[in-house]
Formats: C-alpha cells, structure tokens, sequence
C-alpha cells in the first residue's frame, strides 16, 4: 500500500516539475519571440517602394521563382527572429519573395513589388543601422537578427560595386502648404560606414527641384495638401526618401541638424578587449585588414583575379608600412 502511495506521489511530482519546465520555455520562447518596431526603407532601382515604420517579428517569408539569380524553388523561409526579410514581408505582404540560402550570405530578398534581381551581378543589398559591416571582420545581412528601432534599407544595386554610398534624408514630419522648411542629407559612405553632410545633391518632389548647400541642408516648401514623397539624389550613391504630410492644422515641426560624428570602426575591439593588450592589437589589424579589402571590393568583383591581386598589393604595401615604423 505504501508503495503504491509512494509511486503516486512521483509521478504527480514529476508531472508538476515537467508543467513547470514547460510553462518556464513557453515564457522564454514568447519573451524572445516577441515583435519588434523597425524603420524600414526599400530603395528600388528607380522607385521606392516602402519607406516607414513596421512592426515584425518571426514569421514565414515567401519563396521566390527559381532563377540564376534567385535561388528558391518556391519555398518559403521561416524565421524564428526578427529580421529584414520579415520587416519587408511584414510592410508589404507577398509582393515580397526570398532565396534559399545563398554561399556565405544566407537567405536573401529576391523581388519586391515585381522587381526582381535581374542578373548574377545584381541583387538587394542591405544596410541596418547606417552600416554594411559589423567589426571585427563582419557584414550585416538580410537575416541579422533586428532591435527595437533599428532601421533597414535594402536597396537594388544593378551590381556589387554600383553605390559607394547612401543618402539619408531628414525632413520634418508635417508641413503647412506653401511654407518653406528645412531638409538635411547625410551620405554614408559604404567602406568605412562614416557619415558627411551630403552636398551637390538633387532634392525632388512635387513642385520642387533644388541642389543642397555645402553642408547638405535646402529649404523646400510644397504647393498643397497631401502626403509627398521627398527625394535625395546622386550619382553614385543609393537614393534617400522620406514622407513629408502637408496639411494647413500642422505646420512643420522644427528638425535639429543631424550630428556629424563618425563611426568609430575599433569601437568593439576597444570595448571587448584591454587596450594595446595581445588581443586588441589583432582585433585592430583585423579591422585595417578589412579595411583594405573593402577598398578592392570598390573596384574589383571579389574572387576575380584583378580582386587577388589587388589584395596582395594592398597587404604588400602594410607589411612596408610596418617595416618603415619598426626602423
């Protein structure tokens, strides 16, 4: 009889601990599930097609059609975190389709809207936060994980090296028609992810065309009431957007001039490591060496012989460098 009690009592006991566990994961599993707010912006070759904020999180993504530049079969990607490629489908539905997993990039953004990658040199590219590369030794892709936010810009490049950079417009929310008002731009430049006021670029919407000053600011104003889309643009460089609503009951909010600092590339290594210790100093040379690398991607495909030898002669020129400053 008491063996029977005893035997009872485990397996209640083991039921309990086993709820337990499983209301513990549960609770994990919604608290790192949970959805996220991002600022997306999708740069088409000669459109925008989205530019605002999305809440997403994980999610299944549709697959694209099976091409030479788009590797999918039709089978849909699931994310178990939030990413770019949720972002996308979540603001436009299934007008946006993905890759398979494609070499060391993982998953990638096939078309938007009916724009597809149209060739093997071309594809959407991606920047978060400002930034194609994470130190040390990094890039981001279309399936970081994303932050409460983060912003996202995917942008289709016609080929790898296309852009050496991005605009960034920063206009004020809300308009009175016909009141002038403020824009800035901001380039960023894509090898060493630094921001610069973005001067000699071409700002249009309706009723507008002007160039922007020296230190990237122009003052626009717009004839009537609606919601306008304000365009950066350059050549050479990614086009900025942004949204600007006219209305007579909301004047234009004032905008403070974005800050100019740079990016400090090094920032993790000295953050990670001891400074001037063994390991910061690799973590350094590692940053400079990529650093390098970037500079005959700009020019070259990678994998090319042109590519190679640009890279032996860049590491060449370092290791003289290095030679003169130990004499």
């Amino acid at each position: 009889m008491n063996t029977a009690i005893r035997a009872h009592r485990s397996v209640v006991v083991a039921a309990i601990v086993m709820a337990l566990t499983l209301s513990v994961v549960l609770a994990l599993g919604a608290a790192s599930a949970s959805a996220i707010n991002v600022n997306l912006r999708i740069e088409g070759e000669s459109a925008t097609h989205f530019n605002g904020i999305v809440n997403t999180g994980p999610r299944s993504v549709a697959g694209g059609v099976d091409s030479p530049s788009c590797r999918a079969n039709a089978t849909a990607n699931d994310f178990a975190e939030p990413n770019a490629l949720t972002a996308a489908a979540d603001a436009l539905g299934t007008a946006v389709t993905t890759s398979g997993t494609f070499y060391g990039w993982g998953t990638l953004l096939c078309s938007v809207n009916g724009e597809a990658v149209p060739s093997t040199l071309a594809g959407w590219l991606i920047r978060i936060n400002n930034k194609n590369n994470t130190a040390p030794g990094g890039f981001v892709t279309a399936t970081t994980e994303l932050a409460e936010g983060d912003s996202v810009l995917f942008y289709m490049s016609p080929e790898y090296t296309s852009f050496s950079s991005s605009l960034d417009i920063v206009a004020p929310a809300t308009a009175a028609p016909g009141q002038p008002f403020a824009v800035y731009v901001d380039e960023y430049e894509h090898t060493g992810d630094t921001k610069s006021p973005a001067a000699g670029v071409s700002i249009h919407s309706t009723g507008v065309a002007i160039t922007t000053a020296a230190n990237g600011a122009a003052t626009i104003s717009l004839p009537s009431s609606g919601r306008f889309l304000v365009t950066a643009s350059k050549a050479g460089a990614v086009r900025g957007s942004a949204w600007v609503t006219v209305d007579p009951a909301t004047p234009a909010a004032p905008i403070a001039r974005p800050s100019r600092a740079r990016v400090n590339r090094f920032s993790k290594c000295n953050r990670v490591y001891r400074k001037n210790s063994r390991m910061h100093k690799r973590c350094i040379r590692i940053v400079r060496a990529k650093q390098r690398a970037e500079r005959c991607t700009r020019v070259y495909r990678k994998r090319t012989k042109k590519y190679q030898r640009c890279i032996r002669i860049m590491h060449a020129k370092q290791r003289a460098k290095n030679l003169r400053k130990r004499r």
